[in-house]
Protein backbone atom coordinates (compact mmCIF):
# COMPACT_ATOMS: atom_id res chain seq x y z
CA UNK A 1 0.00 0.00 0.00
CA UNK A 2 1.38 3.43 -0.94
CA UNK A 3 1.87 6.14 1.65
CA UNK A 4 -0.96 8.19 0.15
CA UNK A 5 -3.30 5.20 0.25
CA UNK A 6 -2.42 4.69 3.92
CA UNK A 7 -3.15 8.35 4.66
CA UNK A 8 -6.43 8.01 2.78
CA UNK A 9 -7.45 5.15 5.06
CA UNK A 10 -6.55 7.31 8.06
CA UNK A 11 -8.77 10.07 6.66
CA UNK A 12 -11.73 7.74 6.10
CA UNK A 13 -11.38 6.37 9.64
CA UNK A 14 -11.41 9.94 10.95
CA UNK A 15 -14.48 10.84 8.92
CA UNK A 16 -16.37 7.79 10.19
CA UNK A 17 -15.51 8.72 13.77
CA UNK A 18 -16.73 12.27 13.21
CA UNK A 19 -19.96 10.95 11.68
CA UNK A 20 -20.78 9.24 14.99
CA UNK A 21 -19.51 12.06 17.21
CA UNK A 22 -22.57 13.56 18.92
CA UNK A 23 -21.64 17.22 18.66
CA UNK A 24 -23.06 19.86 16.30
CA UNK A 25 -19.55 20.95 15.30
CA UNK A 26 -17.33 17.91 15.91
CA UNK A 27 -14.30 19.28 14.07
CA UNK A 28 -14.21 22.34 16.35
CA UNK A 29 -14.63 20.26 19.48
CA UNK A 30 -11.75 17.96 18.53
CA UNK A 31 -9.53 20.76 17.24
CA UNK A 32 -9.48 22.19 20.77
CA UNK A 33 -8.45 18.88 22.29
CA UNK A 34 -4.94 19.41 23.64
CA UNK A 35 -3.81 15.80 23.19
CA UNK A 36 -4.89 15.81 19.54
CA UNK A 37 -3.23 19.19 18.97
CA UNK A 38 -0.04 17.79 20.45
CA UNK A 39 -0.14 14.71 18.22
CA UNK A 40 -0.82 16.86 15.14
CA UNK A 41 2.10 19.09 16.08
CA UNK A 42 4.40 16.06 16.34
CA UNK A 43 3.86 15.30 12.67
CA UNK A 44 6.33 16.87 10.30
CA UNK A 45 5.08 19.79 8.16
CA UNK A 46 5.49 17.53 5.11
CA UNK A 47 3.28 14.87 6.68
CA UNK A 48 0.60 17.39 7.68
CA UNK A 49 0.70 18.86 4.18
CA UNK A 50 0.24 15.41 2.66
CA UNK A 51 -2.73 14.69 4.93
CA UNK A 52 -4.39 17.94 3.85
CA UNK A 53 -3.78 17.15 0.19
CA UNK A 54 -5.27 13.67 0.58
CA UNK A 55 -8.30 15.18 2.37
CA UNK A 56 -8.74 17.81 -0.36
CA UNK A 57 -8.62 15.15 -3.04
CA UNK A 58 -11.08 12.88 -1.22
CA UNK A 59 -13.53 15.73 -0.57
CA UNK A 60 -13.44 17.17 -4.09
CA UNK A 61 -16.92 15.83 -4.91
CA UNK A 62 -18.58 17.15 -1.76
CA UNK A 63 -20.71 20.28 -1.66
CA UNK A 64 -18.66 22.66 0.50
CA UNK A 65 -19.93 26.16 1.22
CA UNK A 66 -17.48 29.03 1.61
CA UNK A 67 -18.75 29.93 5.09
CA UNK A 68 -17.51 32.72 7.32
CA UNK A 69 -14.77 31.07 9.39
CA UNK A 70 -11.16 30.48 8.39
CA UNK A 71 -11.51 26.69 8.31
CA UNK A 72 -14.65 26.96 6.16
CA UNK A 73 -12.93 29.20 3.62
CA UNK A 74 -9.78 27.10 3.46
CA UNK A 75 -11.75 23.86 3.09
CA UNK A 76 -13.75 25.47 0.28
CA UNK A 77 -10.63 26.75 -1.49
CA UNK A 78 -8.79 23.44 -1.20
CA UNK A 79 -11.75 21.52 -2.60
CA UNK A 80 -12.07 24.00 -5.47
CA UNK A 81 -8.36 23.64 -6.20
CA UNK A 82 -8.62 19.84 -6.19
CA UNK A 83 -11.59 19.98 -8.57
CA UNK A 84 -9.71 22.28 -10.95
CA UNK A 85 -6.65 20.04 -10.90
CA UNK A 86 -8.84 17.02 -11.66
CA UNK A 87 -10.51 18.84 -14.55
CA UNK A 88 -7.14 19.93 -15.96
CA UNK A 89 -5.52 16.51 -15.49
CA UNK A 90 -8.06 13.99 -16.76
CA UNK A 91 -7.26 10.55 -15.41
CA UNK A 92 -4.86 12.00 -12.83
CA UNK A 93 -4.31 9.92 -9.70
CA UNK A 94 -4.12 10.75 -6.00
CA UNK A 95 -0.35 10.19 -6.06
CA UNK A 96 0.07 12.61 -8.96
CA UNK A 97 -2.07 15.19 -7.17
CA UNK A 98 -0.07 14.89 -3.94
CA UNK A 99 3.28 15.05 -5.74
CA UNK A 100 2.44 17.97 -8.05
CA UNK A 101 3.01 21.71 -7.75
CA UNK A 102 -0.36 23.48 -7.90
CA UNK A 103 -2.47 25.93 -5.84
CA UNK A 104 -3.68 23.24 -3.41
CA UNK A 105 -0.09 22.19 -2.70
CA UNK A 106 1.02 25.76 -2.02
CA UNK A 107 -2.01 26.41 0.20
CA UNK A 108 -1.37 23.23 2.20
CA UNK A 109 2.31 24.11 2.53
CA UNK A 110 1.39 27.50 4.00
CA UNK A 111 -1.24 25.96 6.28
CA UNK A 112 1.20 23.47 7.73
CA UNK A 113 3.79 26.01 8.82
CA UNK A 114 4.41 25.98 12.56
CA UNK A 115 2.45 29.19 13.15
CA UNK A 116 -0.68 27.65 11.57
CA UNK A 117 -0.63 24.38 13.50
CA UNK A 118 -4.09 24.81 15.06
CA UNK A 119 -5.67 26.11 11.85
CA UNK A 120 -4.31 23.28 9.71
CA UNK A 121 -5.74 20.68 12.12
CA UNK A 122 -9.15 22.37 12.05
CA UNK A 123 -9.12 22.49 8.24
CA UNK A 124 -8.20 18.79 8.08
CA UNK A 125 -11.05 17.92 10.46
CA UNK A 126 -13.42 20.16 8.47
CA UNK A 127 -12.63 18.20 5.32
CA UNK A 128 -13.11 14.94 7.23
CA UNK A 129 -16.54 16.16 8.41
CA UNK A 130 -17.54 16.73 4.79
CA UNK A 131 -16.54 13.16 4.01
CA UNK A 132 -18.56 11.90 6.98
CA UNK A 133 -21.65 12.44 4.82
CA UNK A 134 -20.65 9.24 3.02
CA UNK A 135 -21.49 5.62 3.65
CA UNK A 136 -19.00 2.99 4.81
CA UNK A 137 -17.13 3.26 1.51
CA UNK A 138 -16.85 7.03 1.69
CA UNK A 139 -19.55 7.65 -0.96
CA UNK A 140 -21.54 10.84 -0.60
CA UNK A 141 -25.16 10.51 0.54
CA UNK A 142 -27.36 12.32 -1.98
CA UNK A 143 -30.91 13.57 -2.27
CA UNK A 144 -33.18 10.66 -3.14
CA UNK A 145 -31.21 8.14 -1.04
CA UNK A 146 -32.98 6.21 1.71
CA UNK A 147 -31.57 6.29 5.24
CA UNK A 148 -32.49 5.35 8.79
CA UNK A 149 -32.85 7.95 11.53
CA UNK A 150 -31.45 7.69 15.04
CA UNK A 151 -33.01 9.07 18.20
CA UNK A 152 -30.73 11.24 20.31
CA UNK A 153 -29.87 8.16 22.42
CA UNK A 154 -28.67 6.28 19.32
CA UNK A 155 -31.70 4.01 18.82
CA UNK A 156 -33.21 3.86 15.35
CA UNK A 157 -36.76 5.08 14.74
CA UNK A 158 -38.73 1.84 14.38
CA UNK A 159 -42.16 0.93 13.07
CA UNK A 160 -44.69 -1.17 14.98
CA UNK A 161 -43.03 -4.37 13.73
CA UNK A 162 -39.64 -3.34 15.09
CA UNK A 163 -38.04 -2.52 11.72
CA UNK A 164 -36.24 0.78 11.06
CA UNK A 165 -38.37 3.34 9.24
CA UNK A 166 -36.96 4.31 5.85
CA UNK A 167 -36.58 8.05 5.37
CA UNK A 168 -35.84 9.68 2.03
CA UNK A 169 -33.32 12.51 1.83
CA UNK A 170 -35.13 15.31 0.01
CA UNK A 171 -32.46 18.00 0.42
CA UNK A 172 -28.85 18.31 1.60
CA UNK A 173 -27.14 21.31 3.18
CA UNK A 174 -23.39 20.81 3.55
CA UNK A 175 -21.01 23.19 5.32
CA UNK A 176 -17.53 22.71 6.71
CA UNK A 177 -19.20 22.51 10.12
CA UNK A 178 -21.22 19.48 9.02
CA UNK A 179 -23.88 18.10 6.72
CA UNK A 180 -27.62 18.33 7.40
CA UNK A 181 -30.33 16.28 5.69
CA UNK A 182 -34.00 17.06 5.16
CA UNK A 183 -35.83 13.77 5.74
CA UNK A 184 -39.32 12.63 4.75
CA UNK A 185 -41.08 9.27 4.87
CA UNK A 186 -44.25 7.66 3.50
CA UNK A 187 -44.98 6.34 6.98
CA UNK A 188 -47.85 8.62 8.14
CA UNK A 189 -46.95 8.82 11.84
CA UNK A 190 -43.24 8.87 11.12
CA UNK A 191 -43.64 11.72 8.66
CA UNK A 192 -45.74 13.78 11.06
CA UNK A 193 -43.41 13.31 14.01
CA UNK A 194 -39.93 13.02 12.54
CA UNK A 195 -39.76 14.70 9.12
CA UNK A 196 -37.33 17.62 9.19
CA UNK A 197 -33.63 18.52 9.18
CA UNK A 198 -31.08 16.29 10.92
CA UNK A 199 -27.26 16.37 11.27
CA UNK A 200 -25.03 13.60 9.93
CA UNK A 201 -24.63 11.74 13.22
CA UNK A 202 -28.41 11.15 13.39
CA UNK A 203 -28.50 9.44 9.97
CA UNK A 204 -27.27 5.95 9.04
CA UNK A 205 -27.21 4.12 5.71
CA UNK A 206 -29.35 0.95 5.54
CA UNK A 207 -27.66 -2.35 4.79
CA UNK A 208 -27.43 -2.96 1.06
CA UNK A 209 -30.34 -5.40 0.99
CA UNK A 210 -32.53 -2.88 2.86
CA UNK A 211 -31.64 0.18 0.85
CA UNK A 212 -34.44 -0.20 -1.69
CA UNK A 213 -37.11 -1.28 0.79
CA UNK A 214 -39.97 1.19 1.13
CA UNK A 215 -41.57 1.46 4.53
CA UNK A 216 -45.19 0.33 4.30
CA UNK A 217 -45.88 -0.47 7.95
CA UNK A 218 -49.16 0.91 9.25
CA UNK A 219 -48.18 1.14 12.93
CA UNK A 220 -46.64 4.17 14.64
CA UNK A 221 -42.84 4.35 14.98
CA UNK A 222 -41.51 3.27 18.33
CA UNK A 223 -39.46 5.32 20.78
CA UNK A 224 -40.28 9.04 20.78
CA UNK A 225 -43.37 8.44 18.67
CA UNK A 226 -44.84 5.71 20.83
Amino acid sequence: MSDNASLYRTLISTSRFLADFSHPEPHLALANHQALLHLWGQLSPTRRCRLLLVASWAARDTQAARGTFHEDRFAHELIDAARKWTADNEGGSLDQFCDGLHPAFFACTWLTSETNNNLSLTVFLSLAVLLSAGDNNGAVVNSGDFVWLRHTDGRHVLDSEGSPVNFEITSVDTLAAGTWYLLATDHPAGHEIFSGWYPRHRVTRPREEMRQRQNTAAGAPSGDAA
